[in-house]
């Protein structure tokens, strides 16, 4: 009888280090797995912010020219592929600058291929206003379109 105790003892205290052992294991992965969704979201809210301090309503030409800069750069970077037209094509990282004057929309590919001096020249003074943000599943600013307002 005494013998049976030893072992019943024995095996409960084995049976608490696993479970111990595994309750360890399990908080260990989720806590890992909480620190990688709140990189990523720290990741992804900086990253916008470098875009959305232009999602406002008085901006001139020149600052939409910085951020079709700052876009084509991001694209580039990242390495999003072009099509034939030398459009950008859709991809997670893709960020899209549309502006609208005249009640037609130019992307901002167009832009650049037609030169972003002459951009300048014509539209730098000229107010715009942000009409439009996207995002992406991930988070990140996929599109803003721009509105020319007193052209």
């Amino acid at each position: 009888m005494w013998y049976n105790r030893k072992v019943i003892l024995f095996l409960m205290k084995k049976n608490i280090i696993v479970f111990i052992t595994v309750l360890i294991l399990i908080l260990s992965i989720i806590y890992v797995n909480i620190n990688i969704v709140q990189k990523k979201k720290l990741e992804v809210d900086a990253f916008n912010k470098g875009f959305t301090s232009y999602n406002k309503s008085n901006l001139m030409g020149v600052e939409v020219i910085t951020l079709i800069n700052k876009a084509i750069s991001n694209n580039e970077k990242y390495g999003v592929k072009r099509d034939e037209n030398g459009f950008y094509i859709d991809d997670e990282n893709k960020i899209e600058i549309i502006v609208i004057f005249n009640e037609k929309s130019y992307q901002m590919e167009r832009i650049d291929a037609v030169g972003i001096e002459s951009f300048i020249e014509y539209f730098g003074s000229v107010n715009f206003e942000c009409t439009s943000v996207k995002y992406h599943e991930s988070g990140k600013i996929s599109e803003m379109t721009f509105l020319a307002k007193n052209f």
